[in-house]
């Protein structure tokens, strides 16, 4: 103690200038919070109108395994959703230019 106050009070690298108690959170858990306080990959989210929106079927969440599975209780990994897909690339070889599809597995 230098006189009436502490060294450690003077000290820039002194834990007394850490936060000595928990971190409150003003943010509710129970009400969605404002614009101003979303996390920055959802700043430019937007609802999707009703009649954009695309409702799949013949599938379901399952909560017991925690994944998404098919009406007769299979994984949804390991059913395709499309019959076939296919990979686009443009070649350009002796001044000619032409698009190939190869098929994804």
């Amino acid at each position: 103690m230098v006189g009436s106050t502490p060294v450690l009070d003077t000290d820039p690298l002194s834990p007394a200038l850490l936060p000595a108690r928990s971190w409150v959170s003003r943010i509710s858990m129970d009400a969605p919070s404002g614009r101003q306080s979303r996390p920055f990959g959802l700043t430019r989210l937007r609802v999707v109108p009703e009649d954009q929106r695309v409702h799949v079927t013949g599938f379901h969440y399952d909560p017991v395994r925690q994944i998404s599975v098919t009406t007769a209780g299979e994984p949804l990994v390991h059913s395709p959703l499309a019959a076939t897909t296919t990979t686009s690339s443009t070649t350009k070889a002796d001044n000619q230019t032409w698009t190939d599809r190869d098929p994804d597995d």
